[in-house]
């Protein structure tokens, strides 16, 4: 159990997803509120009933919407999907669920004029957590054990069109001398300039030189091979930049926000609860693929097999 809550789990949410649940919360709330009357609302006409409902519903997807919607963008670092786990989603929900718990406190005062006292809102957070903790655990555990199955799946499919032969990731630390390349016979290098901001920041290389990039603001670091040793530079660049100076290579790929990938060097793919991760032959670094682009890796990869057939 201690091993599945350290197991990595997805921690962006898109536009779309976040709205659908904030109001799946708040239509929830509102059905617990019309159909099974708490706090004596039997008393109330349907009317009544369905008015104070909406007013439960409307704070539930006002305070989920704002914390799911402004917490990731105020603090980018500790919802860093690199460091995302399961059980950090468990006491992020478990959080959501209770300031969504102290808003409805707060509208429970005002609407049936209910005295807030200390042991009063006590209890509410001790059943507000009684009440959530089981549903969030199993929710949680059950889409991490989903997405792993179905991404680890379709990440062995994606390996089988790979244009290098698999070969076992290395955790131990690299050697200084690389293993030899392997590019197809088809793909064509080109010579690529990186120029960065700084006038003195400038690097040439051979496509197939080239390993990853990875960024950091605005800022890349750039990784590459040079006279059959690994070396690596940081550039005053944002990436979508590098990107562009880049893109004369079709092996080249921005296969997420912050990394670039030279295909041919992807030796294994593997996937867990977050999507795909790329494996370089000559480097020990995980390079994550952004889940809207499972697709067009996956045809890249075929791209790349059809020009060595």
């Amino acid at each position: 159990m201690f091993t599945i809550l350290l197991q990595p789990f997805p921690s962006q949410k898109n536009l779309k997803q976040t709205v659908a649940m904030g109001f799946i919360a708040g239509l929830f709330v509102f059905a617990v509120f019309y159909f099974i009357k708490p706090f004596g609302l039997q008393e109330y006409g349907n009317a009544k009933v369905a008015q104070i409902g909406l007013q439960y519903a409307l704070v539930t997807i006002f305070i989920s919407l704002a914390i799911t919607l402004l917490m990731p963008y105020l603090f980018p670092r500790l919802f860093n999907e690199k460091h995302w786990k399961v059980w950090y989603e468990i006491i992020f929900l478990l959080v959501l669920i209770l300031v969504i718990a102290m808003g409805n406190v707060l509208l429970t005062g005002y609407v049936f004029k209910v005295k807030l006292t200390t042991t009063f809102v006590f209890a509410i957070i001790k059943y507000t957590l009684a009440i959530g903790i089981t549903p969030i655990l199993l929710s949680v555990l059950l889409k991490q054990q989903s997405l792993l199955s179905k991404y680890s799946k379709e990440a062995k499919q994606i390996e089988e069109i790979l244009v290098a032969p698999p070969v076992e990731t290395k955790k131990e630390v690299v050697e200084e001398k690389i293993e030899e390349q392997y590019i197809p016979e088809t793909i064509q290098l080109a010579t690529i300039i990186i120029k960065g901001t700084n006038a003195i920041e400038k690097l040439e290389l051979i496509s197939n030189q080239f390993l990853y990039a990875e960024a950091s603001d605005n800022y890349t670091t750039i990784h590459y091979i040079e006279n059959e040793l690994l070396q690596k530079a940081l550039f005053r660049l944002p990436i979508k930049n590098l990107e562009a100076q880049t893109n004369i290579q079709e092996t080249i790929f921005r296969c997420h926000k912050s990394f670039l990938v030279n295909l041919t060097q992807v030796a294994h793919i593997s996937g867990n609860a977050q999507g795909y991760k790329l494996h370089l032959q000559n480097s020990t670094v995980e390079i994550p693929v952004s889940r809207t682009l499972n697709a067009t890796i996956k045809e890249k990869f075929g791209s790349l097999r059809n020009n060595v057939a």
